[in-house]
């Protein structure tokens, strides 16, 4: 899963993992210049209060950029107090979405097509987030308001050439990084 997610990055940046346990924070090195918060993992964060507790406070105090991707825009969404629902029927393979947000960003696109495998959807978010996209099984892109962190709801490294993910990633990241200044050296850490 690694190497699909490091080549969203451009080449030339450093990616290493962190694992998601109870003291994960202290392994985020001092000159990490953005997060990447992983999906499908299997990780029950209600049978882990303590790893809970930690990562809802990293994500809502970091000045670090993250970006979620499946389970981790779930986990960013959480944080800040969106609901989730589990969902009638597991969405899986290409989906089409509806671009909510800066059209003329996504090649004016108002439909994009993407890979995802979902059990589990945001369905309300806080006046903090906004959505950009959406589908039939709910919220599949969102960016934070004022604080560099987007998540989206499905596998941009997935069928890159058939999919529009990677470009809807892409965007809100680019619009992510404008928020802080550039560091020189790219370090991201993948949790």
């Amino acid at each position: 899963m690694m190497i699909r997610l490091a080549s969203l990055y451009p080449a030339g940046a450093e990616c290493y993992a962190v694992q998601l346990q109870p003291g994960f924070t202290a392994h985020i090195k001092p000159d990490t210049s953005e997060i990447l918060l992983g999906g499908g993992t299997s990780l029950k964060l209600k049978d882990h209060p303590a790893l809970k507790k930690e990562l809802f406070q990293f994500i809502t105090s970091t000045k670090l950029p993250i970006m979620g991707i499946c389970f981790g825009m779930q986990i960013i969404g959480r944080a800040f107090g969106a609901s989730i629902v589990q969902l009638p029927v597991a969405s899986d393979g290409l989906k089409n979405i509806r671009i909510l947000q800066d059209k003329a960003e996504f090649q004016n696109k108002y439909i994009a097509q993407i890979y995802k495998k979902q059990y589990w959807s945001l369905q309300e978010l806080p006046a903090e987030l906004t959505v950009f996209a959406c589908s039939a099984d709910g919220i599949d892109a969102f960016m934070h308001a004022q604080r560099p962190i987007a998540g989206v709801q499905f596998h941009p490294e997935q069928f890159g050439q058939i999919s529009d993910g990677k470009l809807i990633f892409d965007v809100l990241r680019r619009k992510v990084l404008a928020r802080v200044a550039s560091h020189g050296t790219h370090r991201l850490g993948v949790l």
